[in-house]
C-alpha cells in the first residue's frame, strides 16, 4: 500500500495540497535520516 493516494483527499480537505509537491522528497528524507515522526512532522 502506497500512502500518498490515501492521504490526497484529506490533505485537499485540510487544505494542506501543497505538501503533496513534496511529500515524497520528504519520506525519502526522513527515512534516510531515520527521523522519527514528530522530527518528520517539525520539517
Amino acid at each position: 500500500m502506497h500512502p500518498i493516494p490515501d492521504l490526497t483527499p484529506l490533505l485537499k480537505q485540510l487544505r494542506l495540497s501543497g505538501i503533496l509537491d513534496s511529500l515524497e522528497a520528504r519520506n525519502r528524507e526522513a527515512i534516510d535520516r531515520k527521523l522519527a515522526f514528530t522530527e518528520f512532522l517539525s520539517l
